[in-house]
């Protein structure tokens, strides 16, 4: 498992770690999901994921699961019925990779994540794509209104960096602040910052 920080830009500050699970063969989570997990049997996954945090007193308001957006969900409903029993537990959910697949809109409707990670595609050279940062800036404006936590995935420019907070956005996750670290969490003296903008 490899650890990558989510920085607040606002705050200057480390908000938290995303958990890089990876498979036995070094396989990325398309690979695991298609084996029993957290969809497949969610209470053995919640189950596990309370031991867990029982043994290590790890905070379970801490904890998210992400559900990437071109995941295919053939029933909404189990879908549903499972992120309500993650909820009832505690835990937050995460709608990852927002952008990439056909349906974000209508599953950002549906499933009511907590947090909204967009994907690096929309991220890209949004300092010199103006489409880009306008889809950006509408995304600031739509997850402030619904109250949902929005993070820039992919940042890997200084560039990107500036345009991604002079669009609004606060959380932000990448190359550019820190290379994910296996088996333990990155420390704050390794996040590279950017300058702070002027008061």
């Amino acid at each position: 498992m490899a650890f990558q920080p989510i920085i607040d830009l606002r705050d200057s500050r480390i908000d938290s770690h995303e958990a890089l699970v990876r498979g036995p063969q070094g396989e990325g989570a398309g690979v695991i999901l298609a084996r029993p997990n957290a969809v497949y049997e969610p209470r053995a996954c919640i189950r596990r994921t309370l031991d867990a945090a029982a043994r290590t007193g790890f905070p379970l308001d801490r904890l998210t699961f992400e559900l990437t957006e071109d995941e295919r969900i053939a029933d909404v409903g189990h879908m549903l019925s499972i992120i309500t029993e993650y909820r009832r537990h505690g835990f937050g959910i995460a709608l990852d990779d927002f952008g990439t697949g056909y349906s974000g809109l209508a599953r950002l409707a549906a499933l009511r994540p907590d947090c909204v990670k967009l994907d690096r595609a929309l991220v890209k050279d949004c300092d010199t794509d103006r489409i880009r940062l306008a889809i950006v800036a509408s995304m600031v404006g739509l997850a402030s209104a619904i109250g949902v936590k929005l993070v820039a995935e992919g940042v890997e420019r200084i560039g990107e960096v500036e345009a991604l907070r002079g669009a609004g956005v606060r959380f932000m996750q990448g190359f550019y602040f820190a290379r994910p670290l296996f088996e333990d969490l990155v420390p704050e003296a390794e996040i590279r910052w950017p300058v702070p903008v002027p008061s």
